[in-house]
């Protein structure tokens, strides 16, 4: 096996559709087809199911594709040390976050560093589960409480301040609660509301992803902690007065020690810091708001444990 059939399976692992994999390395879906049959025979397994979704990486598959982001990584690393003449930053950033704070940074941020960097093309890679620096599968990482791993680091950017929204023109105290959820740790907003809200207190939604419960304040459904950043930029929804939840979570900027010399990696660090005050920070703190009923009135000290 050599590195252009390495290409073909991690074309296919990305995409998972042959004909998106061809069209990716710029040659026929027969072509690909028959070079991956040629690269299975040669060493006997089977890399890929066909699945509903698409092409489903085998077992086999897995540890195929986990040499081949190796090799890329390398590769991309040797290309990225070599002295060049030309020092203009270009190439290929993959950028990994939620969904939402990449949403943010498209719509608030992005022309900064299209304007500066006109030759890098950023990827943006919107998912809940991390993928890996150490392997190549992305280069930069966008999380709040993930831990570094696998020899990568992060650098603190900032907090990112969350506050109580209601459906404009409607007393908070009329709609019902809903709660961001993440149901694999227990983040800052839901600490919030376990220490003050009933243990048995019903929520009219519960959602991973902030946009679906801005949409459903927007909606009329209810009130919900969400980031400032998107509440404050939606007309349709205001921010309640009277409980000021001290909610915020801090932002890590992930990496690879073996990228940070490079400079197109070395620009998109510096975009990403220079526009997270004016992405992510209170812009609403001075608006007027709306008022909280009494049967919103609540005591808050601060976060609940510290986090």
């Amino acid at each position: 096996m050599n590195w252009d059939d390495l290409k073909i399976v991690l074309a296919i692992y990305r995409t998972r559709s042959m004909s998106q994999a061809a069209r990716l390395l710029k040659i026929d879906p027969s072509t690909a087809a028959r070079r991956l049959t040629a690269i299975e025979a040669d060493l006997g397994t089977i890399l890929f199911s066909r699945s509903k979704s698409g092409l489903a990486v085998t077992d086999a598959g897995r540890i195929a594709v986990e040499h081949a982001l190796e090799m890329e990584l390398r590769a991309e690393r040797l290309v990225n040390r070599l002295p060049r003449q030309d020092e203009t930053p270009s190439g290929t950033v993959r950028l990994i976050s939620n969904p939402w704070i990449l949403t943010q940074l498209a719509g608030f941020g992005l022309s900064a560093l299209r304007k500066a960097n006109p030759d890098i093309e950023l990827v943006m890679i919107a998912s809940t589960r991390r993928r890996s620096i150490a392997i190549g599968e992305t280069d930069l990482a966008l999380w709040f409480e993930l831990r570094p791993e696998d020899g990568e680091f992060a650098i603190p950017l900032g907090d990112v301040p969350y506050g109580l929204y209601a459906p404009l023109g409607v007393a908070a105290e009329t709609v019902a609660w809903m709660t961001i959820w993440n149901v694999e740790q227990r983040i800052e907003p839901m600490r919030w509301l376990t220490a003050h809200l009933p243990a048995d207190h019903k929520m009219a939604l519960k959602s991973n992803d902030p946009p679906a419960l801005l949409a459903a304040i927007a909606a009329g459904l209810g009130k919900a902690l969400i980031p400032v950043c998107m509440g404050s930029r939606d007309s349709r929804v205001v921010r309640v007065r009277g409980i000021v939840p001290e909610v915020q979570r801090r932002l890590h900027l992930h990496t690879h020690p073996d990228l940070v010399q490079s400079p197109k990696i070395q620009v998109t660090m510096a975009w990403i810091r220079s526009v997270f005050s004016d992405v992510f920070s209170d812009r609403d703190a001075d608006q007027p708001m709306a008022a909280a009923g009494p049967d919103d009135t609540m005591t808050v000290s601060g976060p609940t444990d510290g986090a």
